[in-house]
């Protein structure tokens, strides 16, 4: 459903970010419309719960899943997940059929959008006890009419394990992971009451700080005592609490994906649980305190205020990568991931100094690290420092997920080293794992169409290649239309080649290619002359090397 998002925004914005980013912020409201609708209807409460709601709007750790385009995942799996709670809520008040099947069609729906609410039946049993009361006696009963809920949850915990794949750390050790896991949790509580120094990556520790996970765990275990304690005359606590706890185990680490230590993000639905204790505790104590109305209605409206400052502030930071990742570098120690952020971000500035120097010091932080091995290559080989790329390239193909353009990068570096059969190997290793990468097709069309030697030449997959590769282009990029011509040429349609190397000229002309202009008027008299292209003869990186 997330993919599906994304694509009917392309329908009806293009490639304009503006409608993507409305498109979120208007699922990030709806989200606070229907938490509030729901919390009113389940305790009966207005004032409360429109200040748990007023707080789930307005909190900086909530900025990332809705600035962040991609993070659509998030604001849409809630959005869901609310719409199911809200048709449970009424099956709890009416028992009705209708209102149990839509809950169990909007829990799959949310599940279809990203598999964070595996935990939504325990969530509901949370529910149960408070404010529904449900569940004095028949705790069975309640379990019963939950398990297609439960059976989803668990497929859903299933397919998400294996569609990470590659990203689950399973060498990391047990204790490692519930120490981060631990420490982890605290760190969500401590962002939840002072929302300062937020990055976009905090990165995991390798290696456990006792100090700090003990005194984590035995906050955790107080907490959670204290909860379990009031439960009776103080429910909201249990439930708040322990909604934050169920919710956010998806992504504690546990079962570790990726190398952050924890995520803005993932608090987006977790915070729920946190301020609706918070809220109803804070309203119960000045009550007994007797404090005013009015001053209680002035501390929420600050607090309200406040988050808001922050969010505006922390949305400031994702104006663009370099602002987000240089920040990030500011409030994080260790953080190997913003330095091969900004890295690719000064690269394609054309810094290739300061660009190699925060790959550099990613590889000092997290040796081996692929995307900061591959950052390196890239830079090395765009110095012509091929021998030295195809090292880090190769210690980068270890880790590198499929979906990265590293063949296509070695490919390169073999083409410059003149180790055509390689490059040819490599090229169609990444086409087959991107069949529209445009260079990768026009690179290994041109080796087809212009080796020296006959055994690597094949006319006829040269023409094919390039017609494609051109035809990603629109036919109006000019480097394409040069390896076109090529193969035309090697396929003894001269008259045709040398038409497309016009083509060709008027493009490069257009464009204020002077190298490559001088190349093709070259190899447009070859053409005209009944000669094919040769690699020995030509400008060997007639494709911009990196991309």
């Amino acid at each position: 459903l997330t993919w599906l998002s994304h694509m009917l925004d392309v329908e009806m914005f293009g490639l304009d970010p503006a409608g993507p980013h409305l498109v979120n912020v208007f699922l990030h409201t709806a989200n606070t419309l229907i938490l509030f609708a729901v919390l009113r209807a389940a305790t009966g409460t207005t004032r409360r719960s429109a200040v748990v709601a007023g707080l789930f709007a307005l909190h900086p750790l909530h900025v990332e899943s809705v600035a962040w385009i991609a993070e659509r995942k998030d604001v849409l799996s809630t959005l869901f997940g609310l719409l199911a709670l809200a048709a449970w809520c009424r099956f709890v008040r009416t028992g009705g059929r209708t209102a149990w099947l839509a809950a169990i069609a909007l829990f799959a729906c949310s599940l279809l959008s990203k598999a964070m609410l595996i935990t939504f039946p325990f969530v509901l049993l949370l529910l149960d006890h408070w404010p529904f009361e449900r569940l004095r006696g028949v705790l069975a009963a309640r379990v019963r009419e939950k398990l297609p809920l439960f059976a989803l949850a668990a497929a859903a915990g299933v397919l998400a394990l294996v569609s990470q794949g590659e990203g689950v750390h399973a060498e990391l050790p047990l204790a490692l992971r519930v120490a981060n896991a631990a420490t982890g949790y605290v760190g969500y509580l401590a962002r939840t009451t002072a929302p300062v120094g937020l990055a976009a990556f905090y990165p995991l520790a390798r290696e456990i700080a006792w100090l700090p996970a003990l005194g984590s765990a035995a906050l955790l275990v107080a907490l959670s005592a204290a909860a379990l304690a009031t439960a009776r005359r103080a429910p909201y606590l249990l439930v708040g609490w322990f909604w934050f706890l169920g919710t956010l185990v998806p992504v504690i680490g546990l079962v570790q994906v990726g190398d952050q230590a924890l995520a803005d993000r993932y608090s987006y639905l977790p915070l729920i649980g946190i301020f609706v204790a918070v809220v109803w505790g804070a309203a119960d104590l000045a009550r007994h305190l007797r404090v005013p109305a009015a001053a209680t209605a002035a501390l929420a409206t600050v607090a309200l205020i406040g988050c808001a400052l922050g969010a505006r502030a922390q949305v400031a930071l994702w104006r663009d990568e370099r602002t987000l990742f240089t920040h990030a570098l500011r409030v994080t120690h260790g953080n190997f991931f913003a330095h091969t952020s900004l890295g690719t971000v000064l690269r394609g500035e054309g810094d290739a100094d300061a660009a190699e120097r925060h790959y550099r010091e990613a590889l000092r932080l997290h040796p081996g690290y692929p995307r900061a091995e591959a950052g390196l290559g890239a830079v090395l080989l765009e110095r012509g420092e091929a021998e030295a790329a195809l090292r880090h390239f190769e210690r980068a193909r270890a880790g590198m997920r499929g979906d990265s353009a590293l063949p296509y990068h070695i490919g390169l570096a073999h083409e410059q080293l003149g180790h055509y059969e390689r490059a040819a190997q490599a090229y169609q290793e990444q086409i087959a794992l991107a069949p529209e990468h445009r260079q990768a097709l026009a690179r290994l069309a041109y080796i087809r169409a212009a080796h020296p030697d006959p055994r690597i030449r094949d006319a006829r997959a040269a023409l094919a290649l390039a017609r494609r590769a051109c035809e990603l282009g629109g036919y109006r990029q000019p480097r394409e239309l040069d390896v076109l011509a090529a193969a035309q040429a090697e396929n003894g349609r001269f008259a045709d080649a040398a038409q497309t190397a016009t083509l060709a000229l008027a493009l490069a002309r257009a464009q204020g290619e002077a190298v490559l202009l001088r190349d093709l008027e070259a190899r447009r008299s070859r053409y005209l002359a009944g000669r094919p292209a040769r690699l020995a003869e030509r400008d060997q990186h007639p494709i911009p090397r990196v991309r």
